[in-house]
C-alpha cells in the first residue's frame, strides 16, 4: 500500500510538471503572437504615416503647380490688359488728332499765302462749302471713278476753279481730302456693332477702293493704326 501511494505521487508529480510546462509554453507563444501582433500594427500604422505625409506632398506640389499656372495666367492676363489700354489710347489719341486736323484744316489760315486765282477768295470759299457739302454724300464720294473732273461737273464749275478752291481755303488737295472723307466712312462701317458684317477688303471696296493695300496704307497714314488693329480695338471694345 504504501509503494503504491508513493508511485501516485510520482505519477501525480510528472503529470503536473508536464502540465504545468504546456502551460508555460502556451503562455510564451501567446506573449509572442500578441507582441507580433503590435509589431505588425506598428508597421500598419507607419505605412499609413508614410502613405498620407506621401500624398500631403503630392497635394501640395500639385496645389504649388496649380497656384505657379494661375500666376503665369493672372500675370499675362495683366500684360495684355495693359498692353491693349496703351493701343487704345493711342487710338484715342490718334482719332482726336485727326479730328483736330480735319478742324484745323477746313480753316482758312490768314498766316498762309493764298495762291491768286482769277476767283475772289469769296467764290473759293463759295465753292469750298459746296464742296464740303458734296463729300457728305456717301454715295458720291465712295465712287472708285469719282475724281476732281466728276466733283467739278456736280458744282457746275470747272477743275481749275474747284482744285484751287480745295487748296486755297481748305488748305488740302482734292486727293487728300477725299480720302480723308472715305477714311471715316470706313471708320463708321468697321465701328458698326455687328462687327462680323463687314471684311477689311469688303470695306475698302465699299468706300471707293480698288486696291485693299492701297485703302490699308490711306487708312494707317490718316489714323495713325492699321484697319485690322481698329477693327480688333473695336471688338474689344464691343465685347468689355
Amino acid at each position: 500500500m504504501e509503494h503504491f501511494e508513493k508511485h501516485a505521487n510520482i505519477r501525480d508529480s510528472i503529470f503536473g510538471s508536464t502540465v504545468l510546462s504546456d502551460i508555460n509554453q502556451l503562455q510564451r507563444s501567446f506573449e509572442l503572437s500578441r507582441k507580433n501582433r503590435q509589431i505588425e500594427q506598428l508597421i500598419i500604422e507607419q505605412k499609413v504615416k508614410e502613405n498620407t505625409i506621401r500624398y500631403q506632398k503630392i497635394i501640395q506640389y500639385i496645389s504649388l503647380l496649380v497656384l505657379l499656372f494661375v500666376s503665369v495666367v493672372l500675370v499675362f492676363i495683366f500684360f495684355q490688359n495693359k498692353r491693349l489700354n496703351v493701343a487704345y489710347k493711342v487710338l484715342f489719341e490718334k482719332n482726336i488728332e485727326l479730328v483736330e486736323f480735319q478742324k484745323n484744316a477746313l480753316k482758312p489760315s490768314p498766316q498762309k499765302k493764298i495762291t491768286r486765282s482769277v476767283l475772289t477768295q469769296d467764290a473759293q470759299d463759295d465753292i469750298a462749302d459746296k464742296v464740303l457739302i458734296l463729300m457728305k454724300d456717301t454715295s458720291i464720294i465712295c465712287d472708285p471713278e469719282f475724281s476732281i473732273d466728276k466733283l467739278a461737273d456736280l458744282l457746275n464749275s470747272n477743275q481749275k476753279y474747284v482744285s484751287e478752291a480745295i487748296n486755297n481755303s481748305l488748305k488740302k488737295n482734292f486727293r487728300s481730302l477725299l480720302s480723308t472723307y472715305r477714311v471715316q466712312e470706313a471708320q463708321r462701317l468697321l465701328a458698326d456693332l455687328d462687327t462680323t458684317k463687314y471684311t477689311i477688303d469688303s470695306v475698302a471696296f465699299k468706300v471707293g477702293y480698288k486696291s485693299p493695300n492701297s485703302f490699308r496704307n490711306t487708312f494707317k497714314e490718316i489714323t495713325g493704326v492699321s484697319p485690322g488693329f481698329y477693327l480688333k480695338s473695336i471688338k474689344n471694345l464691343s465685347n468689355s
